[in-house]
């Protein structure tokens, strides 16, 4: 999708989509609670006992408060815009942001959906919600648009949105299809927000800290210099991220059954898990980072010549996602072992130390 704005559209509209992209991406977030994480542990400890009352009772009032955010953040975001993009000094960004807010409602909902899947094992979906479809539907769109004429940098951002709103609906009527119906045996015990808060709000500064360190580089850029650097700069993080996509597809397998195990006490089978998820993670990734980190310029100028001037971010970047491979997946297992909190001073630390670099 970022390849063929980059051909289609240039640089300009890749740093447009991606100061769009990373603001739609932090608001949802903030109205998800870390509810969406959450809900790997929420529903795999119950689906494998065969709890399916109590999933749907967590559901619900998931569902009801990230709604309820949602639309407020939306509404308040819309009167707010104007003095966001004169602080930022990008009027052209007026119109793209008043579009993308509304987006917030369906890209939560797609995300609490997906991570729901994910509980339940059904990788398929998940993967489909979450990492392909959004992208893919959005390729397909744009380039209808192209060929209709349509050259305004905004189109990149109509197809991403349009592609959000069709799957969240998508999603929520396949995962009513999906879960299965409640029996008069089930455990009916009352499930408590303040449990729910408690696990979810560390996991939503945890994601908090994760997106802002994954964008933060994004929205400070916003403040000094042109949407076209920016784009120059977002196509080398993809371009990184390209490289571990196979860890994504790894860590989709692996998060709930980590929890799976460690609430089964199963210690010898978690430890085999974790061993054998690093090592997949790192021969799968490892030759590609190393493709890219000795042709970068190769690779860049697949984008389109300007894009040429941002191999020294990509070299150091790539250097970064070496480190990332060797160590695994330990995000997840400290999430998914009751280490959330542990995790997340790792991250407000590694955030300040981002921010002061």
């Amino acid at each position: 999708f970022i390849f063929i704005i980059a051909k289609l559209y240039g640089a300009n509209a890749v740093g447009s989509f991606a100061l769009a992209q990373t603001a739609l991406m932090l608001i949802s977030m903030l109205c998800r609670l870390g509810f969406d994480t959450a809900s790997i542990r929420f529903v795999s400890q119950n689906y494998i006992k065969k709890k399916y009352n109590v999933i749907r009772k967590i559901y619900f009032m998931i569902l009801s408060i990230v709604i309820s955010l949602s639309i407020i953040s939306t509404f308040v975001l819309y009167f707010f815009i104007p003095t966001l993009v004169k602080i930022m000094n990008k009027p052209n960004m007026n119109n793209i942001f008043s579009v993308t807010i509304f987006a917030i409602l369906p890209l939560a909902l797609l995300f609490i959906h997906s991570e729901h899947f994910r509980g339940m094992k059904k990788i398929i979906y998940y993967s489909l919600f979450r990492n392909m479809s959004i992208t893919l539907i959005a390729s397909i769109l744009l380039l209808i648009f192209y060929f209709l004429d349509f050259s305004s940098s905004i189109y990149p951002i109509y197809a991403y949105l349009f592609s959000i709103t069709l799957l969240s609906f998508i999603a929520f009527i396949v995962w009513l299809n999906q879960m299965p119906e409640s029996n008069n045996k089930e455990d009916n015990s009352e499930v408590k927000l303040g449990y729910l808060l408690n696990v979810s709000l560390p996991m939503l500064l945890t994601s908090s800290m994760s997106y802002l360190l994954q964008w933060a580089s994004i929205l400070i850029l916003g403040f000094y210099i042109s949407e076209s650097k920016i784009g120059i700069y977002n196509i080398t993080m993809k371009l990184s991220l390209a490289t571990i996509i196979s860890s994504f597809a790894i860590n989709s397998i692996a998060a709930p059954k980590f929890s799976e195990l460690f609430s089964e006490k199963r210690m010898k089978d978690f430890r085999k898990t974790i061993q054998h998820s690093t090592q997949l993670i790192f021969w799968s990734s490892i030759p590609f980072i190393l493709l890219v980190l000795i042709f970068p310029t190769f690779f860049l100028r697949l984008f389109g010549e300007e894009f040429i001037s941002g191999k020294w971010a990509l070299i150091f970047l790539l250097v970064a996602q070496i480190i990332n491979v060797t160590t695994g997946s330990v995000g997840f297992i400290l999430q998914m072992t009751n280490k959330q909190k542990i995790f997340l001073n790792i991250m407000i630390i590694s955030f300040i130390i981002n921010i002061g670099l």
